[in-house]
């Protein structure tokens, strides 16, 4: 199945999912900390399980990253990233195509290691903010604080809208929700499980 086919499904999981909220009347973007995740979490595990039953592969893992956006009632943006192990990093025999990722990986990780374009990151996150408005939540000043707009910008993480406040692409929100991910990852068990 192509990227493209999995992002058709995911589609259809989204529109489910704003069938589940309606009927479950709760309100959108909830987190679930504890409990058993929600009936679309279910319908998503369902898709990527059946996706790796249909795998010629003795081993592989299938990742999905996702963030959408809805305002006004309506979603207004998405982006999605899907990845298989046994065809990327792991598994390629060109070793110029391997070093092109290794430098693709870095280049993220070494933009996201920063702890203030992580807090840049988590204030846009809760909305656009105008420069001086960070320089507050950050204590970045001048160009100190332009230094890491610029390192975000150019990453695609951020960008300015036409009132001049910095906001999050759909990359930027992609990661900053990646980040809370990765921010509660060591409390998190995890076990082998099996999706019914």
């Amino acid at each position: 199945m192509s990227v493209n086919e999995i992002l058709d499904r995911l589609d259809k999981v989204e529109k489910e999912l704003e069938q589940l909220k309606k009927k479950e009347n709760r309100p959108g973007n909830v987190q679930v900390e504890s409990g058993p995740p929600p009936g679309y979490v279910n319908s998503i595990e369902r898709i990527l399980f059946e996706e790796l039953e249909k795998s010629d592969a003795y081993s592989e893992d299938l990742l999905v990253l996702a963030a959408f956006t809805k305002e006004g009632g309506k979603p207004v943006d998405g982006m999605s990233i899907a990845s298989r192990s046994s065809r990327d990093l792991g598994e390629t025999e060109d070793p110029e195509k391997q070093a092109r990722l290794i430098k693709q990986a870095l280049d993220v990780l070494q933009t996201m290691s920063n702890e203030m374009r992580l807090r840049i990151l988590v204030e846009t996150f809760r909305g656009g903010k105008y420069p001086k408005e960070l320089t507050m939540a950050t204590g970045l000043e001048g160009g100190a604080l332009y230094h890491h707009l610029d390192v975000l910008t150019e990453a695609g993480f951020l960008e300015r809208n036409e009132q001049g406040k910095v906001i999050l692409t759909s990359r930027g929100k992609l990661m900053t929700n990646l980040i809370s991910i990765l921010s509660r990852v060591k409390r998190w068990e995890f076990s082998k499980r099996t999706v019914d």
